[in-house]
């Protein structure tokens, strides 16, 4: 079945037959849907990654489609209509701008043009230009102006935020989240801005923001002049400076990360905590707030922490204890080592005088217990699974689930040379390496999805909700990327004959012969279009 609409040309758009999808119509486009389907892109990639993709519980409403017809790529709404003609605008390749509404168009010949689909603003490419992952990490993109040498910001829906000309003498200009930008002047000087385009304090002859990806708190950790630190405030500029930071004692200050406070060293090797307005913490004396030791915050602001006088508490983001050992003897904890951001710890108990573990909660809630397993310097990796050895020299770790189920042994982790895993992302993906640091890809459960190889280096991020996989070969400088979605399926490795694009709301895979891929936000998938002109 099939269904033509009329704009600038007769389109159709059809479902393509593939055994064991079901036909099904959303807001009068028809496409075929399947409650799973095998990613085609990768079926011949390297290693085990699962290729099986869930099926979208979302449908295809208010979104903007890129189709690929007579050799040019065009844009059309989902009820078929043409937004961006392919063949009268030769449009080569299409690439989209992640977490916002703008694609940028390119002819192939050196022109083209960026497109925005809120309001269907155009801007020659020729005159302007904005990063490929401009919109990944904020709601605003710097833009240069190649007419006028100037730069100014954008936001991700086409209101232009800050003009050419009021940001003067710049040599580049990022915007880093919905907060802060960086800036290097022509005099070889940086700096950092907010978003109205006022400089926070002084030009500096180098700095560096810590961590620009929490989108709760306005201040920001930074390095200084290489090896000073200071905290930036949107509004209030550096409101800690270097001068202050070393006469306070602080010789590092961590990043915020994604936890509403940071914590510091002072000289004498003791931690503080800087709340997120960006203030040192104080006792009611007006001194410094110190601890022996403070773990990681979770992201609802506990952390466990050890005090002067050496009794291991829990403290909340202003410091104050909110579990003391007493209340962990009535747990029978002996121990706590710290918290990950999803708010659950490791927890050391005493059962006849002997140690065991398991997982608790910020509240002292006792979640899981490992039993009948002797182990030893276990480590919360998320997604409720631990590395863990049974001897302390041991070298291979071995992965078990907080219930103390085994995934990969030791025996296992050494035949692969795993000395250590790392911490799993949110799709359930973990970088291992041996001890020569190189490294392969671990799943969370317990399936070695790369094997480690000599010179291979992984690094694992995320552009809204997929993860890119780069594997590095620094033998050769050669490297290999492939695109995950949120379930650590395999969702795409690229091709001549196909392209990926992550938009604002959806996820797509344009093949050359017509064919549109559609995913939702989470890389599961929506269904298949089909283009042909009639």
């Amino acid at each position: 079945m099939r269904k033509v609409w009329k704009l600038h040309k007769k389109l159709i758009l059809s479902g393509t037959v593939i055994t064991g999808l079901t036909l099904a119509a959303v807001s009068g486009l028809w496409l075929f849907k399947s409650e799973e389907s095998e990613s085609r892109s990768g079926r011949n990639s390297q290693g085990a990654m699962e290729t099986k993709i869930k099926a979208s519980d979302q449908e295809l409403k208010d979104e903007f489609l890129v189709y690929h017809s007579d050799g040019f790529m065009g844009l059309m709404d989902e009820n078929g209509e043409i937004v961006l003609d392919a063949e009268t605008e030769r449009v080569k390749i299409i690439e989209s701008l992640p977490n916002s509404s703008w694609f940028k168009c390119s002819r192939g010949d050196y022109t083209g043009f960026y497109f925005n689909t809120k309001n269907e603003w155009r801007i020659r490419t020729e005159e302007f230009s904005m990063g490929e992952t401009s919109f990944v990490e904020s709601n605003y993109s710097s833009y240069y102006n190649r007419e006028t040498g100037n730069y100014g910001l954008i936001s991700k829906d086409g209101k232009n935020i800050i003009e050419p000309g009021r940001l003067s003498g710049l040599e580049t200009l990022t915007s880093k989240n919905n907060y802060f930008m960086t800036a290097s002047f022509a005099d070889g000087k940086q700096g950092v801005f907010n978003i109205e385009g006022e400089l926070l304090g002084k030009k500096f002859d180098d700095v560096v923001l810590l961590d620009t990806f929490n989108e709760h708190i306005n201040v920001v950790a930074a390095r200084i002049n290489k090896e000073e630190f200071g905290i930036f405030h949107s509004e209030e500029g550096l409101i800690l400076s270097p001068e202050e930071v070393k006469k306070e004692g602080i010789n590092f200050i961590n990043s915020y990360g994604a936890a509403p406070v940071a914590l510091y060293s002072t000289v004498e090797g003791m931690d503080g905590i800087i709340d997120r307005e960006g203030k040192i913490v104080r006792d009611e004396e007006g001194n410094k707030l110190l601890f022996h030791y403070i773990s990681n915050f979770s992201s609802n602001g506990y952390a466990s922490a050890r005090t002067l006088e050496d009794e291991a508490v829990i403290i909340d983001e202003t410091g104050k204890i909110a579990a003391s050992s007493l209340k962990f003897s009535e747990k029978e904890i002996h121990n706590i080592y710290g918290f990950n951001l999803d708010g659950k710890a490791i927890a050391v108990f005493l059962n006849d005088g002997k140690e065991t573990y398991g997982m608790i909660d910020e509240k002292l809630t006792i979640l899981s217990t490992i039993k009948n397993k002797e182990i030893s310097k276990p480590s919360y990796l998320g997604q409720d699974l631990l590395s863990v050895r049974k001897n302390y020299n041991d070298e291979s770790p071995a992965l078990i689930t907080s219930t103390g189920k085994e995934l990969l042994s030791q025996e296992e982790a050494a035949e692969e040379e795993i000395i250590e895993i790392g911490p799993f992302t949110k799709n359930g993906l973990s970088v291992v390496a041996n001890e020569e640091y190189d490294e392969g890809l671990l799943d969370k459960k317990g399936k070695i999805l790369f094997p480690i190889e000599d010179g291979i280096v992984i690094s694992i991020n995320q552009i809204k909700n997929i993860f890119v996989i780069e594997r590095l070969n620094e033998n050769n400088n050669t490297s290999e990327v492939i695109y995950t979605n949120i379930d650590g399926a395999l969702l795409y490795k690229g091709s001549e004959d196909e392209q990926l694009l992550i938009g604002e709301r959806r996820v797509m895979i344009v093949h050359s012969n017509g064919e549109t891929e559609v995913f939702d936000e989470n890389g599961r998938t929506m269904g298949i279009v089909k283009v042909e002109a009639d």
